[in-house]
């Protein structure tokens, strides 16, 4: 099925990452000069430098990966429960498109879309089998397809070093932040429509460089960074999260604190809920209500708790303020002011 497709992608889920999978699963791609594309916060599933790596699925994924999706013949998944991010509410897969369905759970095989061929299995001896008795592609059109992906994906990650005044612009924030984190950093998240930023322009490239909240909970960046210094203490571990969902677990600061745990929390600061006010703006137009949040200042209460906490404003003042909460030698925060105009990187 694999080598009579004329346009097939992979989908790699969580259960790549699980069975450290991402060596056999390069090698699969290259053999059979496949296009890439990560679910739903599982950018760790493939090395996104690589050029069969074609973009992540979820909030904030652009059009040319979901149309070309939507256009396949063939979907071969690899350890994901077609989630609803993952699927755009449902609606990724067209009917004509013939799907092999790989995960060691048969539940979770056919609960969404059912596969052409469903196979229960542990996603790194599928793959190892698949190495045994593929044919290399050689195609082509095939590797011209591939490059014209790789371009666009390039196209739309490409870094932009963006700076503002007024406020700290996103854009210039992930430049900055993309160009100086150590090269073992590991990210969490806490979900909010910050994360368009770090979806669109971070780069992952370890296996486990990233953890993140697949089921969108907020609250959840400040104490996933804990825990994950806890099992990786000699790596730096940086959260970020919007205002809100850092408001919902900032007490967790006192655990970082008591407990000497040197994370450091960037929070991305626009005063406002943005994902509901932008689901608000969408559905109902003049009828927001409940969005609007007080201008708090997190780095002083950072400072009031025992923690390193610094306010940003501007561009020019992000990168000096990250290199000293780097170097503080303490749980710290990074209370970063943006535009709460701007709701998406997208926009």
């Amino acid at each position: 099925m694999v080598e009579k497709a004329q346009k097939p992608v992979i989908i790699a889920g969580g259960g790549v990452i699980q069975t450290k999978s991402q060596r056999e699963l390069i090698k699969v791609a290259e053999l059979l000069k496949i296009p890439v594309v990560t679910a739903f916060r599982r950018f760790t599933a493939f090395p996104n430098s690589h050029p069969n790596y074609i973009g992540g699925l979820g909030m904030g994924a652009p059009s040319y990966l979901t149309n070309y999706i939507k256009e396949c013949d063939l979907v071969l998944a690899l350890g994901t429960r077609f989630s609803q991010p993952t699927t755009n509410n449902y609606t990724l897969l067209n009917q004509n498109c013939s799907l092999i369905h790989v995960d060691v759970s048969f539940d979770t095989i056919g609960k969404i879309y059912t596969p052409d061929l469903a196979i229960v299995s542990n996603v790194k001896e599928f793959l190892k089998m698949l190495l045994d008795t593929a044919n290399a592609n050689e195609n082509k059109e095939s590797k011209n397809k591939l490059l014209n992906l790789k371009n666009k994906y390039n196209d739309f990650s490409k870094l932009k070093k963006n700076y503002t005044e007024e406020y700290a612009n996103m854009d210039g924030v992930m430049y900055d932040l993309s160009n100086n984190l150590p090269e073992n950093s590991i990210i969490t998240n806490d979900a909010g429509n910050f994360f368009t930023w770090l979806s669109r322009y971070f780069q992952f490239e370890r296996h486990d460089s990233y953890v993140g909240p697949t089921a969108g909970a907020m609250g959840y960046g400040l104490p996933s960074a804990i825990g994950t210094k806890i099992a990786h203490p000699k790596r730096t571990v940086v959260s970020m999260s919007g205002d809100g969902g850092f408001m919902m677990t900032i007490n967790e600061l006192d655990t970082a604190i008591r407990y000497d745990i040197k994370t450091l929390s960037i929070v991305i600061n626009n005063s406002l809920l943005g994902t509901i006010k932008g689901h608000q703006e969408t559905n109902f137009p003049n009828r927001e209500v409940g969005t609007k949040l007080s201008d708090i200042n997190f780095a002083q209460i950072a400072n009031v708790m025992g923690a390193y906490g610094e306010r940003v404003t501007s561009n020019k003042e992000f990168l000096p303020a990250l290199k000293r909460s780097l170097n503080s030698n303490k749980p710290s925060v990074l209370d970063v002011v943006t535009d709460p105009s701007i709701l998406s990187a997208n926009k």
